[in-house]
């Protein structure tokens, strides 16, 4: 069944869950998350389970968990986010919900990119900046709005500026060195997205 069909068929359900239980369902397409402020009893579960079979649908029990997000370091991924509870470094002993882009959306962006800044490329440095900028503004684009991305979005700058030496390296048949501020720059002035926004001063050399 398609997410689309998925999707209207959890509606009755999502509906129900909504109106007639202390419970929310949070759905999109055929993914759906289901919070409660005081952990699922086993009477829960079944009812949730024969609700959604009623619709037509079944359950996958390999992603289907159930997480106690009151407790130190529970986390759970959903639509692309995981939300993980953490310790405040700003407030010793209080604890809040830390929304990031998950492993696994990290790792798809990162193999996207690896596919097309590669060491065996006849593309140009202008040619794989216009294909991977509109990659770079989606991804930041979907998880800018939610939780706090800066960190991770700081990680793929520096993933993505190290694609671009290690390319250059090759390229030039030279051994790769530690990156500097000026791969940065150069980048930046070749029209290359960031996540992060960097300062584009005077630059040294090409690419």
């Amino acid at each position: 069944m398609s997410p689309l069909f998925a999707n209207i068929y959890l509606n009755d359900c999502s509906i129900l869950i909504n109106t007639k239980t202390p419970c929310r369902m949070i759905s999109y397409a055929d993914d759906f998350v289901i919070v409660h402020k005081k952990p699922f009893t086993e009477e829960q579960l079944s009812w949730f389970k024969q609700r959604v079979e009623l619709e037509g649908l079944t359950l996958n029990e390999q992603k289907t968990r159930v997480v106690n997000i009151g407790e130190q370091r529970a986390e759970f991924d959903f639509l692309g986010f995981t939300f993980k509870r953490v310790q405040c470094f700003w407030k010793k002993g209080r604890w809040y919900v830390k929304v990031q882009p998950s492993k696994k959306s990290q790792k798809k962006f990162k193999d996207k990119i690896r596919d097309i800044v590669k060491h065996r490329t006849s593309k140009t440095l202008e040619e794989l900046i216009i294909e991977i900028n509109p990659i770079i503004a989606g991804w930041r684009n979907y998880f800018v709005r939610c939780g706090y991305p800066r960190q991770i979005f700081f990680k793929m700058d520096w993933f993505v500026v190290g694609r671009f030496y290690r390319w250059a390296g090759r390229l030039s048949q030279r051994s790769s060195k530690c990156l500097t501020p000026d791969t940065w720059k150069i980048l930046k002035k070749n029209g290359l997205e960031f996540f992060v926004t960097i300062k584009a001063g005077p630059v040294k050399g090409t690419l």
